[in-house]
């Protein structure tokens, strides 16, 4: 199977891969685990800068686990296309998660206008 396109869907990806929901969230739960560890290593990682050793092994790895339980085992096409997508979403909530907290500690430190306080500044 070739590679996915990056915008199939999680339901076509779920389709392809014949798994019902239950195989499917456990699928995406071990990919998570998976792509939470590379990220650990490095927080930027792309999937396109992964080897294909590091990739290999993620197949291997995701496979060991679905059959260990119960699931029938998935293409690397699957696996290549969850990896890259995971990796991106985490990326993501990682950048927005440093907007939040950097607009949260300027916001805290602005002064809001006390009518006592600032009765005398009044332009």
């Amino acid at each position: 199977m070739a590679n996915l396109p990056w915008d199939y869907t999680s339901k076509q990806a779920q389709e392809d891969a014949q798994l019902n929901p239950t195989q499917w969230d456990i699928f995406l739960r071990v990919t998570r685990e998976i792509t939470n560890k590379l990220r650990e290593k490095d927080p930027n990682l792309k999937f396109r800068d992964i080897t294909e050793s590091v990739k290999k092994d993620c197949l291997e790895n995701v496979n060991k686990q679905m059959v260990e339980q119960g699931c029938p085992e998935v293409t690397r096409a699957i696996v290549d296309w969850r990896v890259a997508k995971a990796l991106a979403i985490s990326r993501s909530h990682a950048k927005n998660l440093g907007k939040q907290n950097s607009s949260q500690s300027a916001s805290s430190a602005a002064t809001f206008y006390d009518p006592i306080r600032d009765k005398d500044r009044l332009v």
